[in-house]
Protein backbone atom coordinates (compact mmCIF):
# COMPACT_ATOMS: atom_id res chain seq x y z
CA UNK A 1 0.00 0.00 0.00
CA UNK A 2 1.13 3.54 -0.80
CA UNK A 3 2.25 5.69 1.94
CA UNK A 4 -0.33 9.24 2.57
CA UNK A 5 0.90 10.81 5.19
CA UNK A 6 4.23 12.57 6.05
CA UNK A 7 5.20 10.09 8.50
CA UNK A 8 4.38 6.88 6.58
CA UNK A 9 6.07 8.96 3.34
CA UNK A 10 9.19 9.07 5.59
CA UNK A 11 9.43 5.79 6.84
CA UNK A 12 8.85 4.65 3.31
CA UNK A 13 11.67 6.12 1.41
CA UNK A 14 13.97 5.45 4.03
CA UNK A 15 13.47 1.52 3.42
CA UNK A 16 13.84 1.74 -0.23
CA UNK A 17 16.47 4.31 0.18
CA UNK A 18 14.81 7.12 -1.35
CA UNK A 19 14.30 11.21 -0.53
CA UNK A 20 12.46 13.68 -1.81
CA UNK A 21 14.81 15.77 -4.36
CA UNK A 22 14.32 19.48 -4.37
CA UNK A 23 15.57 19.55 -8.11
CA UNK A 24 13.14 17.66 -9.28
CA UNK A 25 10.18 19.50 -7.59
CA UNK A 26 9.17 16.59 -5.47
CA UNK A 27 6.90 17.78 -2.73
CA UNK A 28 3.75 15.45 -2.57
CA UNK A 29 0.79 16.60 -1.34
CA UNK A 30 -0.62 15.05 1.59
CA UNK A 31 -4.09 16.71 2.28
CA UNK A 32 -6.36 13.60 1.20
CA UNK A 33 -9.33 16.16 0.54
CA UNK A 34 -6.88 18.14 -1.42
CA UNK A 35 -6.09 15.47 -3.96
CA UNK A 36 -9.69 14.74 -4.70
CA UNK A 37 -10.28 18.17 -5.12
CA UNK A 38 -7.58 18.09 -8.15
CA UNK A 39 -9.00 14.23 -9.36
CA UNK A 40 -12.21 15.76 -9.91
CA UNK A 41 -11.87 19.43 -11.30
CA UNK A 42 -11.31 18.04 -13.96
CA UNK A 43 -14.92 16.95 -14.79
CA UNK A 44 -15.93 13.34 -15.75
CA UNK A 45 -13.13 11.45 -16.83
CA UNK A 46 -14.07 7.63 -16.50
CA UNK A 47 -13.04 6.41 -19.97
CA UNK A 48 -11.06 9.03 -20.76
CA UNK A 49 -7.22 9.53 -21.35
CA UNK A 50 -5.88 11.71 -18.34
CA UNK A 51 -1.85 12.89 -18.63
CA UNK A 52 -0.32 13.22 -15.00
CA UNK A 53 3.29 15.20 -14.83
CA UNK A 54 5.51 13.76 -11.77
CA UNK A 55 3.33 10.94 -10.01
CA UNK A 56 5.81 10.87 -7.61
CA UNK A 57 3.86 7.95 -4.94
CA UNK A 58 1.07 7.90 -6.63
CA UNK A 59 -1.69 9.80 -4.78
CA UNK A 60 -3.32 11.54 -7.46
CA UNK A 61 -2.78 8.44 -10.02
CA UNK A 62 -4.94 6.16 -7.34
CA UNK A 63 -7.65 9.24 -7.17
CA UNK A 64 -7.20 9.38 -11.06
CA UNK A 65 -7.61 5.69 -11.59
CA UNK A 66 -10.64 5.24 -8.89
CA UNK A 67 -12.03 7.55 -11.37
CA UNK A 68 -12.34 5.09 -14.30
CA UNK A 69 -9.20 6.96 -16.42
CA UNK A 70 -6.87 5.96 -18.33
CA UNK A 71 -3.37 7.44 -16.81
CA UNK A 72 -0.68 8.26 -18.89
CA UNK A 73 2.32 9.63 -16.18
CA UNK A 74 5.68 10.74 -16.52
CA UNK A 75 8.25 10.30 -14.03
CA UNK A 76 11.74 11.23 -14.36
CA UNK A 77 12.56 9.71 -10.91
CA UNK A 78 13.92 5.98 -11.48
CA UNK A 79 13.11 5.34 -7.69
CA UNK A 80 9.56 6.45 -7.94
CA UNK A 81 9.31 5.03 -11.11
CA UNK A 82 10.22 1.15 -9.37
CA UNK A 83 7.69 1.78 -6.63
CA UNK A 84 4.88 2.79 -9.38
CA UNK A 85 5.37 0.08 -11.17
CA UNK A 86 5.31 -2.00 -8.43
CA UNK A 87 1.77 -0.15 -6.96
CA UNK A 88 0.09 -0.18 -10.18
CA UNK A 89 1.14 -3.54 -11.76
CA UNK A 90 -2.63 -4.74 -12.25
CA UNK A 91 -3.93 -1.77 -13.30
CA UNK A 92 -4.37 -2.15 -17.22
CA UNK A 93 -5.43 1.60 -17.68
CA UNK A 94 -2.42 3.19 -16.59
CA UNK A 95 1.09 3.66 -18.32
CA UNK A 96 4.08 4.63 -17.26
CA UNK A 97 6.57 6.46 -19.13
CA UNK A 98 9.91 6.81 -17.35
CA UNK A 99 12.17 9.69 -18.17
CA UNK A 100 11.87 13.82 -18.85
CA UNK A 101 8.25 14.78 -19.79
CA UNK A 102 9.92 17.57 -22.22
CA UNK A 103 11.93 16.94 -25.12
CA UNK A 104 13.60 19.41 -27.52
CA UNK A 105 10.39 20.88 -28.97
CA UNK A 106 7.50 19.97 -27.14
CA UNK A 107 6.52 16.80 -25.25
CA UNK A 108 9.11 14.18 -25.20
CA UNK A 109 8.51 11.53 -27.99
CA UNK A 110 7.80 8.48 -25.82
CA UNK A 111 5.03 10.21 -24.29
CA UNK A 112 3.29 11.21 -27.24
CA UNK A 113 3.86 8.18 -28.85
CA UNK A 114 1.53 6.71 -25.24
CA UNK A 115 -0.81 9.63 -25.51
CA UNK A 116 -1.35 8.35 -29.30
CA UNK A 117 -1.55 4.80 -28.18
CA UNK A 118 -3.94 5.21 -25.49
CA UNK A 119 -6.52 7.38 -28.40
CA UNK A 120 -5.87 10.80 -27.20
CA UNK A 121 -5.73 12.41 -30.43
CA UNK A 122 -9.06 10.57 -31.08
CA UNK A 123 -11.38 10.80 -28.45
CA UNK A 124 -9.49 13.86 -26.81
CA UNK A 125 -7.76 13.99 -23.36
CA UNK A 126 -7.22 16.01 -20.11
CA UNK A 127 -3.95 17.13 -18.13
CA UNK A 128 -4.58 16.54 -14.13
CA UNK A 129 -1.43 16.49 -12.30
CA UNK A 130 0.53 17.98 -9.73
CA UNK A 131 3.51 19.59 -11.45
CA UNK A 132 6.83 19.88 -10.81
CA UNK A 133 6.85 23.84 -10.56
CA UNK A 134 9.55 24.45 -12.36
CA UNK A 135 8.69 22.73 -15.42
CA UNK A 136 5.36 25.00 -15.86
CA UNK A 137 6.21 27.65 -18.23
CA UNK A 138 7.75 25.03 -21.06
CA UNK A 139 5.42 22.60 -19.84
CA UNK A 140 2.45 24.74 -20.90
CA UNK A 141 3.69 26.15 -24.09
CA UNK A 142 4.30 22.91 -25.30
CA UNK A 143 0.51 21.84 -24.92
CA UNK A 144 -0.96 23.96 -27.90
CA UNK A 145 1.61 22.56 -30.41
CA UNK A 146 -0.22 19.14 -29.96
CA UNK A 147 -1.97 16.99 -32.87
CA UNK A 148 -5.27 18.05 -30.30
CA UNK A 149 -4.87 20.12 -26.94
CA UNK A 150 -6.44 18.51 -23.93
CA UNK A 151 -10.01 19.25 -23.57
CA UNK A 152 -8.96 20.98 -19.89
CA UNK A 153 -5.84 21.21 -18.05
CA UNK A 154 -5.94 20.95 -14.11
CA UNK A 155 -2.73 21.96 -12.12
CA UNK A 156 -1.19 22.20 -8.96
CA UNK A 157 1.50 25.33 -8.86
CA UNK A 158 3.35 27.62 -6.94
CA UNK A 159 1.15 30.14 -6.10
CA UNK A 160 3.13 33.08 -7.45
CA UNK A 161 2.89 30.96 -10.28
CA UNK A 162 -1.06 31.16 -10.30
CA UNK A 163 -1.00 34.81 -9.57
CA UNK A 164 1.41 35.12 -13.13
CA UNK A 165 -0.78 32.96 -15.16
CA UNK A 166 -4.00 34.94 -14.14
CA UNK A 167 -2.41 38.69 -14.22
CA UNK A 168 -3.36 41.42 -16.40
CA UNK A 169 -1.16 44.18 -18.55
CA UNK A 170 -0.38 46.62 -16.16
CA UNK A 171 -0.11 44.61 -13.58
CA UNK A 172 3.12 44.12 -11.18
CA UNK A 173 2.91 40.01 -12.08
CA UNK A 174 2.60 40.47 -16.01
CA UNK A 175 5.11 38.30 -17.34
CA UNK A 176 5.91 36.01 -20.64
CA UNK A 177 3.42 33.05 -19.07
CA UNK A 178 1.14 35.83 -18.31
CA UNK A 179 0.70 36.41 -22.25
CA UNK A 180 0.90 32.90 -22.93
CA UNK A 181 -1.89 32.10 -20.61
CA UNK A 182 -3.83 35.02 -21.89
CA UNK A 183 -2.98 33.67 -25.58
CA UNK A 184 -4.07 30.23 -24.99
CA UNK A 185 -6.06 29.47 -22.26
CA UNK A 186 -9.08 30.12 -20.39
CA UNK A 187 -7.40 30.41 -16.79
CA UNK A 188 -9.68 30.09 -13.11
CA UNK A 189 -8.07 29.72 -9.54
CA UNK A 190 -9.93 26.64 -7.43
CA UNK A 191 -7.92 27.19 -4.39
CA UNK A 192 -5.01 27.44 -2.51
CA UNK A 193 -3.00 25.00 -1.11
CA UNK A 194 -1.10 25.88 2.18
CA UNK A 195 2.61 24.73 2.71
CA UNK A 196 1.53 22.53 5.37
CA UNK A 197 -0.43 20.44 3.33
CA UNK A 198 2.79 19.18 1.34
CA UNK A 199 5.38 17.01 2.26
CA UNK A 200 8.54 18.17 2.46
CA UNK A 201 6.72 21.34 3.74
CA UNK A 202 7.50 24.01 0.58
CA UNK A 203 8.80 27.41 1.87
CA UNK A 204 5.81 28.84 -0.82
CA UNK A 205 1.82 28.33 -0.98
CA UNK A 206 0.45 26.43 -3.95
CA UNK A 207 -2.80 27.21 -5.71
CA UNK A 208 -5.05 24.67 -7.95
CA UNK A 209 -5.97 26.11 -11.56
CA UNK A 210 -7.77 25.32 -13.82
CA UNK A 211 -6.81 25.91 -17.99
CA UNK A 212 -8.99 25.52 -20.83
CA UNK A 213 -7.80 26.16 -24.07
CA UNK A 214 -8.83 28.54 -26.53
CA UNK A 215 -8.96 27.74 -29.95
CA UNK A 216 -5.21 29.82 -31.51
CA UNK A 217 -7.52 29.66 -34.77
CA UNK A 218 -9.47 33.30 -33.85
CA UNK A 219 -6.07 35.16 -32.98
CA UNK A 220 -4.97 37.75 -34.98
CA UNK A 221 -4.58 37.50 -39.04
CA UNK A 222 -1.02 36.22 -40.14
CA UNK A 223 -0.56 34.36 -36.32
CA UNK A 224 -0.48 30.72 -36.13
CA UNK A 225 0.62 28.31 -33.19
CA UNK A 226 4.22 27.78 -35.55
CA UNK A 227 4.97 31.20 -34.29
CA UNK A 228 4.07 30.96 -30.52
CA UNK A 229 7.55 29.81 -29.28
CA UNK A 230 9.19 33.06 -31.22
CA UNK A 231 6.41 35.28 -29.70
CA UNK A 232 7.13 33.97 -25.75
CA UNK A 233 11.02 34.76 -26.80
CA UNK A 234 10.16 38.38 -28.41
CA UNK A 235 8.02 38.96 -25.36
CA UNK A 236 10.32 37.59 -22.80
CA UNK A 237 12.97 40.59 -24.05
CA UNK A 238 10.41 42.99 -24.15
CA UNK A 239 9.23 42.29 -20.70
CA UNK A 240 12.73 41.64 -19.24
CA UNK A 241 12.91 45.11 -19.26
CA UNK A 242 9.46 46.35 -17.90
CA UNK A 243 10.21 49.86 -17.17
CA UNK A 244 12.07 50.78 -20.16
CA UNK A 245 10.23 52.19 -22.90
CA UNK A 246 9.58 50.46 -26.28
CA UNK A 247 12.21 52.71 -28.04
CA UNK A 248 14.28 50.76 -25.80
CA UNK A 249 13.34 47.51 -25.88
CA UNK A 250 12.08 46.55 -29.32
CA UNK A 251 14.97 46.86 -30.99
CA UNK A 252 16.60 44.06 -28.71
CA UNK A 253 12.94 41.98 -28.65
CA UNK A 254 13.78 42.10 -32.68
CA UNK A 255 17.04 40.91 -32.62
CA UNK A 256 16.26 37.80 -31.06
CA UNK A 257 14.12 37.09 -34.31
CA UNK A 258 17.22 37.83 -36.40
CA UNK A 259 15.65 41.24 -37.15
CA UNK A 260 17.74 44.84 -36.92
CA UNK A 261 16.04 47.63 -36.93
CA UNK A 262 17.20 50.39 -37.79
CA UNK A 263 15.90 53.59 -36.28
CA UNK A 264 13.50 54.57 -39.36
CA UNK A 265 12.38 50.47 -39.31
CA UNK A 266 11.72 50.68 -35.92
CA UNK A 267 9.69 53.92 -36.26
CA UNK A 268 7.60 52.23 -39.27
CA UNK A 269 6.91 49.50 -36.84
CA UNK A 270 6.10 51.09 -33.77
CA UNK A 271 3.78 53.31 -36.18
CA UNK A 272 1.86 50.46 -37.86
CA UNK A 273 0.53 49.43 -34.32
CA UNK A 274 -0.19 52.85 -33.91
CA UNK A 275 2.25 53.36 -30.82
CA UNK A 276 4.77 56.24 -30.09
CA UNK A 277 7.90 54.06 -28.65
CA UNK A 278 7.31 56.04 -25.42
CA UNK A 279 4.95 53.32 -24.07
CA UNK A 280 6.29 50.09 -21.46
CA UNK A 281 5.62 46.46 -23.20
CA UNK A 282 4.44 45.32 -20.19
CA UNK A 283 0.74 47.45 -20.08
CA UNK A 284 0.77 46.35 -23.89
CA UNK A 285 -2.74 43.94 -24.53
CA UNK A 286 -2.25 41.05 -26.24
CA UNK A 287 -3.35 42.57 -29.94
CA UNK A 288 -1.21 45.36 -29.52
CA UNK A 289 1.68 42.71 -29.01
CA UNK A 290 1.02 40.31 -31.31
CA UNK A 291 0.55 43.31 -33.94
CA UNK A 292 3.69 44.58 -32.91
CA UNK A 293 5.36 40.86 -33.36
CA UNK A 294 3.90 41.11 -36.77
CA UNK A 295 4.89 44.55 -37.87
CA UNK A 296 8.40 43.41 -36.64
CA UNK A 297 9.12 40.23 -38.70
CA UNK A 298 7.62 42.51 -41.30
CA UNK A 299 10.64 44.91 -41.84
CA UNK A 300 13.16 41.91 -42.82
Amino acid sequence: MLPRTSAEINSFLEARGLAPLARFGQNFLVHAASVELVAAAGGPIEGRVVLEIGPGLGALTSALLARGARVVAAEVDAGYCGVLRDAFASETHFTLIEGDCLGTKGLAAPLLAALSAAGAWDSGFFVISNLPYQISSPFLAALPHLLRPPESVVLTLQKEVARALRAKPGSEHYTPLSLLAGLCYEVEQLRVLPAGYFHPRPEVESAVVRLVPRDLRTLAAGFSIDDLDSLLLFARTLLGARRQILRRTLPRAAAVLGVTLVPGELTTALLAVGLTGNERADVLEIPTILRLFAAVRGAV
